[in-house]
């Protein structure tokens, strides 16, 4: 068996030396990212303020009944009974009371 270049050797041990420091990065990173995943709120996107003293008011539709409700985190889920006997539901955050989104429910 031919032993190999000394040019060949340099450039192999260069190859290895350059891909063992880019695996540290990578791993670098990789740790970096996990730290910053649970260091995070439980939650993207919700507030994460602790509710105040006084409590929250949300605006329904005139004539509106709450026919059900449901609490998830910070968010709150509301079905209602409109007066023209369709149903809504409307999604309010909790500490702020603010509206977050709103579906019609029509039958088919």
């Amino acid at each position: 068996m031919a032993k190999p270049s000394p040019a060949k050797l340099l450039a192999l041990k260069t190859l290895v030396v350059v891909l063992g420091v880019a695996i540290l990065i990578s791993a670098g990173f990789v740790a970096y990212g996990v730290a910053t995943r649970f260091s995070e709120p439980a939650a993207q996107g919700r507030s994460t303020t602790p509710p105040p003293d006084d409590p929250v008011s949300v605006a329904l539709p005139a004539g509106a009944t709450v026919l059900e409700s449901d609490l998830d985190g910070d968010r709150i889920l509301l079905r209602l009974r409109l007066p023209d006997n369709s149903e809504r539901l409307v999604i309010y955050d909790a500490v702020t009371g603010a509206r977050l989104g709103v579906i019609n429910l029509r039958a088919p």
